[in-house]
């Protein structure tokens, strides 16, 4: 089995990666020292990501905050035969991972503008009028202390 990993260092290459990426895994430490993986929607703005929660939700209460976290995206890609290989590749996928700390969004005017943004990437346009932003209740950002992109394929 052979496979080549490339690491990418366009930052607009990664950043338009993060725009146009629907769902991410977090990995974070919650109270009691446990700690949990869960994939969810977020927002890519001002290089940090944003995560979203309702207003009963108990993960956000139980979220250590000023802790460090990661947060990773995936795209699989089709794959293709390249002359630059001497192998024929099974798999091929970019893989962008952030890194930094995990902190509470208290500021409302910053809220309500959150709230618009997560609305226009993930509502359809013909329902943005109908949307009801009150579910979201709580916001909370990863303070991006490092990005890495790879793009790998092998088989």
């Amino acid at each position: 089995m052979k496979r080549i990993i490339k690491q990418i260092r366009n930052i607009e290459k990664i950043e338009k990666e993060l725009v146009e990426n629907y769902v991410g895994i977090i990995a974070l430490q919650l109270e009691d020292d446990k700690f949990e993986q869960l994939s969810t929607p977020f927002l890519y703005k001002d290089k940090n990501v944003f995560l979203f929660f309702t207003h009963n939700d108990e993960l956000y209460e139980d979220i250590q905050f000023d802790s460090f976290v990661s947060f990773t995206i995936l795209r699989n890609e089709k794959v293709k035969r390249t002359r630059k290989t001497d192998f024929i590749p099974t798999y091929h996928f970019c893989a962008t991972k952030i890194s930094g700390l995990i902190r509470k969004v208290d500021d409302p005017k910053t809220i309500e503008e959150l709230k618009k943004s997560y609305a226009e990437k993930y509502s359809v346009k013909s329902e943005k009028s109908e949307l009801d932003l009150k579910v979201i209740e709580n916001i909370a950002v990863i303070d991006t202390e490092e990005i890495n992109a790879i793009e790998e394929f092998g088989g």
